[in-house]
Order: structure tokens, then sequence, then C-alpha cells
């Protein structure tokens, strides 16, 4: 099957990651938001439905993190314990919707390629150092092997009899210190192998070719970009 060149996507996720950083109000995100996060489920929705499982998770966090920094303004809910107020509603809903942005942009690059193909694209395309490209597509290898260890420690938790999602705030930490533990030693053994194997920098061949792919891709970001231009 006919993709869209590395570069092209590359170029889209880069474009709208910046504008995610940059708009700062919560109704020019949503349909960015909801667009690209809707654009990589179709992609490959087996391949990413686990990174917004996480994002799901670590919304937890950002809301706390309003409540204590932000909770200012007008009483938008109030209960016996809880006190939300305007900004502090409104900060967590803009950040988010920039997280779910940009990891919808992301998770569209890596369903889309293989990290193969991104090592390729990378070097041929943009020009760019094998070391680097290397790195790069290495780091996104990781999110399909982070999806594999959370679904094992998710495994390993239901035999011992505890839930099998985790929601209280020890739960989140002992799972999380799991595949951070779990990432740090996979990267440590590949380093070791990457110097064993005598990696270096060489050589590749440069080009692009554009199809109707990359243009429905770039017509795709033309009209985002009006969008935010314009509402």
């Amino acid at each position: 099957m006919r993709k869209p060149s590395v570069s092209v996507v590359f170029i889209y996720a880069l474009v709208l990651t910046s504008i995610a950083l940059l708009l700062k109000e919560p109704h020019k995100l949503l349909p960015l938001a909801v667009s690209n996060v809707f654009l990589s489920l179709v992609a490959g929705w087996r391949r990413v439905w686990w990174l917004y499982f996480l994002i799901l998770v670590a919304s937890i966090g950002v809301f706390t993190n309003a409540l204590f920094f932000a909770n200012t303004g007008s009483v938008v809910l109030e209960t016996s314990f809880l006190v939300v107020r305007e900004n502090a509603l409104k900060g967590f809903v803009t950040v988010t919707l920039r997280i779910m942005l940009i990891a919808g942009v992301g998770a569209f690059f890596v369903a889309l390629f293989e990290p193969l193909e991104i090592i390729k694209g990378f070097t041929r395309e943009l020009h760019m150092p094998a070391s680097i490209s290397l790195s790069l597509s290495y780091a996104l290898r990781l999110l399909p092997l982070l999806r594999e260890d959370l679904e094992e420690i998710m495994f390993f938790r239901k035999q011992r009899g505890y839930r099998k999602r985790p929601l209280t705030p020890g739960e989140l930490s002992s799972t999380l210190s799991g595949l951070l533990i779990t990432g740090f030693e996979r990267a440590l053994w590949s380093g070791v192998s990457l110097e064993l194997r005598g990696f270096r920098n060489y050589r590749p061949s440069h080009g692009i070719s554009l199809n109707i792919f990359d243009a429905l891709i770039f017509l795709a970001l033309i009209v985002q970009l009006i969008y935010v231009a314009i509402v």
C-alpha cells in the first residue's frame, strides 16, 4: 500500500505540535485535538489506543496540579471537600487538549510508519544524520513496547489479586515505576548493543517523491492553519 512521505508527515506533526504549544484558547484546541486523535485511530488504533489510556491516567495529575496552582476566579463546582474555580478548570482543559493534540499527531506518525521506514525517510528526505534519525526512531519504537510492558504489568496485577487497571495514587505510582525501570534497562542494553556492533554514521542516498497522500496531508494542514487564523 502506498504511503505518504515520512518528511511530509513529520512536518505536519511538527507544525501542529508548535501550534499546540502556542494556543491558549480551549475552543481553538478542541477541533484540532479531536480531528488528529481521530486520524491516528483510523491509521492504526491497535498501535496507539494505549497512549490515550496513559493520557487519561496522566490527566488526574494535570487536574490536581490545576487545583493547587490555578484555582482562582469564580466557583464552577463546590462540594463539601472540593471547590473548583474557573481558572483551574480552564487550565486543566487547555493543558489536556494540548497533550491530546501533540499525542494525536505523534500517534498518527507512529501508526503510519515502521521504525525502519522512519530512519530511511529522515536520512534520505530530510538529510538528517543517521545517528539522530536512529535516536528518534528508537524513541518512537519504544511506544508500542511501552504498551506491551503496560499490558504485562496489568496482567500480573490481576494474577496477584489486584485491580487490573490502577486507580489509586499508590497503584499509579507502582505501575509507572515498573514502566520506567523497564524502559531504562531496555535503553541501557540497546546502547551497549549498538556499541558492540560498531554503529557509525553513513552517507545514504537522498531524494523525495510526493504523491496524492502527501497532497492530502498538506491540504489538511492548511485547513487547520486557516481555522486557527480566523477563529
